[in-house]
Formats: structure tokens, sequence, C-alpha cells
């Protein structure tokens, strides 16, 4: 599994939908999927986009749990 860290900005312009200032209570990982909890709901997801750069939760929870961190820098259209 791969974490790919990216700015919202871009996110936006691919059409990623992302909610701002949830609680990431939980973060969970396989080979296939992420499992998190989040405001006190589970959610399943094949791909998971941390925002927060080096001071971000989801960073610092992958990496307790060592998982792979891709930074990716994509080209806007």
């Amino acid at each position: 599994m791969t974490l790919i860290i990216i700015t919202l900005k871009k996110l936006s312009k691919f059409g990623v939908n992302f909610k701002r200032s949830i609680k990431l209570i939980k973060l969970s990982a396989t080979m296939i999927m992420y499992s998190l909890t989040v405001d006190d709901k589970n959610i399943s997801c094949e791909y998971l986009f941390g925002a927060g750069w080096c001071n971000g939760l989801v960073r610092k929870l992958a990496t307790n749990l060592n998982i792979k961190i891709q930074f990716m820098h994509m080209r806007e259209k």
C-alpha cells in the first residue's frame, strides 16, 4: 500500500472529493485496503490522500504503521 500526499487544491482539480477538519481516530491498512475511523464512522477505501504534509495526522499514522508514503506532483490541465 502507498499513501499519496498531494495538496487539496490539486486534488479538487482532478475531481477528488474531500472533507476538511475531520477527526481521524484510527487508521489501519492491509495490502489492498485502508480502514479508517473518522468522526465516529468506519470507512474503507482503496486510496487514501493525506493533505497535511509533514504535520498531517494521516502521515503520522501511516508512518507508525510503516506504510510507504509517496509524494505526488500532478501536472495541472
